[in-house]
């Protein structure tokens, strides 16, 4: 006698086989396409941060650049940070903070300061820009830069 409970083994093995696959692969597409949706904004905060330290510290357009003229926003001189360029750059951002946004093409907020005390008209300046407020993504980009003769730190953070 001859059975054939073997071929029918087999093909319960192959369906078996199909389900897995299928459910590995839904759950594979499900998880890329959730990585998909956070990580688009992830790297625009990313290139915003970026943009936003290699500008500010070039020497902007025109060269001695003040509020009335400027094209372009930068605040060294011979790669050193010009004390009458941040402060331009301080009192633009405190009464015209969509502009320099505009300026430097970027959509986020940002916030930028150093790692010395920064000295505006005689007086202690925590930083230029809006301070993180309950951000919902946070990005920090860091550059090195002579400021009053020291070597400095300058963080830029970008933030939502």
């Amino acid at each position: 006698m001859v059975t054939k409970r073997a071929q029918a083994w087999g093909f319960d093995l192959i369906i078996a086989a199909v389900i897995a696959i299928s459910g590995l692969i839904i759950v594979y597409a499900y998880i890329n396409n959730i990585a998909q949706k956070e990580s688009p904004r992830f790297d625009d905060l990313k290139k915003d941060a970026e943009r936003l330290a290699v500008l500010l510290l070039e020497e902007g357009i025109p060269e001695n650049w003040t509020r009335e003229n400027v094209v372009k926003i930068g605040i060294t001189t011979n790669n050193k940070i010009d004390e009458r360029k941040l402060e331009e750059f301080y009192n633009i951002s405190q009464t015209d903070y969509s502009i320099v946004k505009k300026m430097f093409r970027i959509n986020s907020n940002y916030f930028i300061n150093f790692t010395e005390p920064i000295i505006i008209n005689q007086n202690y300046v925590q930083g230029i820009g809006l301070e993180p407020v309950n951000p919902q993504q946070i990005i920090k980009a860091t550059r090195f830069v002579v400021y009053k003769g020291k070597p400095t730190t300058i963080r830029v953070i970008i933030w939502e």
